[in-house]
């Protein structure tokens, strides 16, 4: 019998130095945005509601400047919180007109057309029409 089958030591595609610095990477980006959770998540929650900024200017002069809240920023965090909103579109709307009904209606003003035409010549011609009556009374 072949012992082939099944997990196998060392068997699969060998990790890539890249991946194993982006892992690396990821989990000291998760530390340090956990040890500064509480300003990062205050400086979010300011910029929601609106901050004030306080900067010293070149001559000496204290400058006070107010940043409208940032929707964006409301936004990350509600659904961070509370979860995004389903964004569902209905597919099961009526049409506003039916193209069958519009082929109809085509169809009999080109016969009034041609019968008009036959009217005022008084023998049958061929159609001349390009459809351009037709088009503007649809």
């Amino acid at each position: 019998m072949n012992n082939r089958g099944g997990k196998r030591q060392g068997a699969g595609r060998k990790r890539g130095i890249a991946s194993i610095k982006a892992e690396e990477a990821r989990k000291y980006l998760t530390m340090r945005v956990t040890e500064e959770l509480e300003p990062i998540l205050t400086g979010q929650i300011e910029l929601a509601k609106g901050a004030y900024h306080e900067v010293i200017d070149v001559e000496g002069k204290k400058i006070i400047y107010r940043k409208l809240p940032d929707s964006g920023a409301a936004t990350y965090l509600l659904n961070q919180t509370i979860g995004r909103a389903k964004e569902t579109v209905d597919m099961n709307v009526a049409p506003a007109f039916s193209l069958i009904a519009l082929s109809k209606r085509a169809a009999e003003l080109r016969l009034e057309d041609e019968g008009k035409l036959l009217e005022a010549s008084g023998t049958p011609s061929e159609n001349t029409d390009n459809g351009d009556s037709v088009r503007n009374r649809l």
